[in-house]
């Protein structure tokens, strides 16, 4: 298509003209009610904050509404892709107490503001935000990530000695990296006695339900996995590592690591947690328990495995299969697994 070529003496006055409506087009006109006083600083600080703030696990922080509108465009293209916040579990599938997806009707408050000309909108007072400073009470141990044994480019062991001479019952644990902004995610276990939990950002302290616990025999140590990011920014700082303790449970914490096809259950049990994972990124996983009376349960479903991003899915009620359920775990990918927490039921 060819372009029209304004006479030479119209050029001044289009000049004119241009420089008159540049203001208008930098601020967008208003095109909805939704402003960021009253809908979206809210609505951020409840589901953005956790990583977008300065030197956070994103990559850009989002605290004030100038960043959060130099980004407007990006952050309605995430949102409508279901990108951000990142949460890879199928909508609608399974009820996990930490689900991080946004609510249909909180993105379409997001898309009516990054749409609607991101209007600032009058002064709101609000109560400030508080967050409780972990369950309620100071941890047993708290350890420093001081030095640690490379596994990998990306991987980092750290073997940490409790110096605990009784046994305890390990009801929580919380992970604070030295540097955020390049942390994926990490796994704690029992030195010779197997994974206990896992975490990804922007968790801080990860509770197991009430009436269960882990087992953390006297003298034994701890073994941290903190997976990084690639990333130019050489590792310094220490991290620390904190386990809460409580009585004996009721019920011990179990974890099982599940591969590709069918395992039957030879016990009762109780499934308090998924983490499903596949061989390539993109591919999608599921994970399905099928009771002996032929009642099928979803545990979790994931559309588009992100290496980068995996997180436990953890239920919110417990999920009860009998002796001889079957627990099928199938993928687009070639390999597979299912991680799975639970408790036996006596």
């Amino acid at each position: 298509m060819k372009r029209s070529v304004a006479p030479i003496g119209s050029v001044a006055v289009m000049a004119a003209l241009i420089a008159s409506l540049a203001p208008t087009v930098a601020t967008h006109p208003r095109l909805t009610q939704v402003t960021w006083n009253a809908d979206i600083a809210p609505l951020i600080e409840k589901r953005c904050l956790g990583c977008h703030v300065e030197g956070g696990f994103g990559p850009m922080p989002l605290t004030t509404y100038e960043e959060a509108r130099a980004w407007s465009r990006a952050i309605g293209e995430q949102v409508m892709e279901r990108r951000m916040p990142p949460w890879p579990a199928a909508p609608g599938v399974g009820d996990y107490a930490n689900d991080r997806s946004l609510t249909p009707l909180e993105t379409e408050i997001l898309l009516a503001w990054t749409e609607g000309g991101t209007p600032l909108g009058p002064p709101v007072v609000r109560p400030s935000a508080h967050v409780a400073a972990g369950p309620g009470r100071s941890p047993g141990v708290d350890l420093p990530l001081a030095s640690g044994t490379a596994s990998s480019s990306q991987v980092e062991r750290y073997e940490l000695a409790t110096g605990l001479s009784s046994e305890k019952w390990i009801t929580g644990w919380s992970l604070r990296p030295a540097q955020r902004s390049i942390v994926e995610r990490a796994e704690l276990g029992i030195a010779m006695d197997g994974l206990v939990a896992s975490w990804v950002p922007p968790e801080s302290d990860v509770m197991f339900p009430p009436g269960v616990a882990r087992r953390l025999p006297a003298g034994a140590n701890l073994v941290v996995d903190v997976h990084y990011r690639k990333s130019t920014t050489p590792r310094s700082g220490v991290g620390r590592v904190a386990l809460y303790f409580g009585a004996r449970p009721r019920h011990e914490l179990r974890h099982r690591s599940l591969s590709c096809g069918t395992t039957v259950l030879d016990e009762d049990v109780d499934v308090l947690a998924v983490q499903p994972r596949a061989g390539e990124a993109g591919a999608g996983i599921e994970a399905t328990g099928r009771r002996p009376d032929l009642s099928i349960e979803p545990l979790g479903v994931v559309l588009r495995f992100l290496p980068g991003y995996v997180p436990t899915y953890r239920l919110r009620s417990a999920v009860r299969l009998p002796r001889g359920s079957r627990v099928e775990v199938r993928s687009t990918a070639a390999e597979c697994g299912l991680e799975f927490d639970y408790v036996p039921v006596r």
